[in-house]
């Protein structure tokens, strides 16, 4: 059975933080050399991250940096664990392809390269060539690129699919959302079956109209399914159908889709935990606890450059006290 486009064909298909988090524990542990996570925008896959190594020396590049960027920061920040965040802009052209390969390498020691001459490495003191042992943590909304250019990086890493159920994001969100939010977080957990694609940020910014004074439940409703989707839902939750044949008729005289159509709603519905017996019920009897941290968390910088563990933590302890 082909999987929906967004998923790459060779991915493991991740449901649970917790799952999550055992791949980035074993990338922080130094157990992969190379771990790839895709998934869709406003998961926290980022927070997640760098929750699990924020007190390690690293070298974080988030965004559309550009090849030679990358190279220097590679150089200032030899040896230490890279992360590289939505960085499309690396692997999004030849010289960030040949960049990426070379920093994959299962090699211990990798052997980085810039292949023409430039001032920009000469002004910035940076050779043409330098050894690294660094291990790399890819974060992605997409994965792209040529067949043959991703497989030979799946060949040398671990690449996972984070897909989260919408039950699973809920309780997540329980972790860390505000006690003054529970109305909201309520709100959401009783429409969570309803939701097209739930994600962490939809309560943010549902706090946030709330805060604005504006109509935050009509935002919130604002990102439920499509009408054939909702009627799918309804079809399935509904015992008077005594076979799927009557609910797929049924859905062809409401809204016109096909016996297809019909079943792959259904299957992306039971996939996201949207419908019976998954539906999360008991959702809204989370009760939110004031410790919980922010989710903007996720949008601290993180660059350790150059320094060693010892000279890190030290910085560390001090700024703490």
């Amino acid at each position: 059975m082909s999987r929906p486009r967004e998923i790459p064909e060779g991915a493991e298909i991740i449901r649970s933080y917790t799952g999550l988090r055992w791949f980035f524990d074993a990338f922080a542990a130094n157990r992969f050399t190379l771990l790839i996570v895709v998934g869709r925008p406003g998961l926290s896959k980022s927070l997640s991250i760098k929750e699990i190594l924020k007190r390690k020396p690293l070298c974080y590049i988030q965004g559309r940096a550009t090849p030679i960027q990358v190279y220097i920061k590679l150089f200032e920040n030899k040896d230490l664990p890279v992360i590289l965040d939505d960085a499309e802009g690396l692997y999004g052209n030849s010289a960030g392809r040949n960049m990426l390969t070379s920093l994959t390498q299962t090699d211990e020691i990798k052997t980085m390269d810039w292949l023409s001459s430039t001032k920009i490495l000469e002004d910035a003191n940076v050779p043409k060539r330098f050894a690294t042992s660094s291990r790399v943590c890819v974060i992605t909304n997409r994965w792209a690129g040529s067949q043959s250019e991703i497989q030979a990086l799946e060949d040398r890493g671990h690449l996972v699919f984070f897909d989260p159920t919408a039950d699973e994001i809920h309780r997540y969100v329980g972790t860390w959302l505000r006690p003054e939010s529970q109305d909201v977080f309520n709100f959401i957990g009783a429409n969570l079956h309803l939701i097209s694609r739930p994600s962490c940020r939809l309560y943010v910014k549902a706090v946030e109209r709330k805060a604005a004074g504006g109509d935050w439940k009509e935002y919130v409703l604002h990102h439920c399914h499509d009408i054939a989707i909702q009627v799918v839902q309804q079809l399935i939750d509904d015992p008077t159908f005594r076979t799927e044949e009557d609910r797929v008729a049924e859905a062809a005289s409401q809204v016109g889709i096909s016996r297809a159509t019909y079943f792959r709603y259904k299957k992306e519905l039971t996939e996201r935990g949207q419908i019976s017996p998954v539906r999360p019920i008991e959702m809204e009897k989370i009760t939110l606890k004031p410790q919980a941290a922010p989710l903007e968390a996720a949008n601290a910088p993180i660059e350790h450059r150059g320094r060693s563990r010892e000279s890190f933590e030290a910085a560390e302890e001090a700024r703490v006290s």
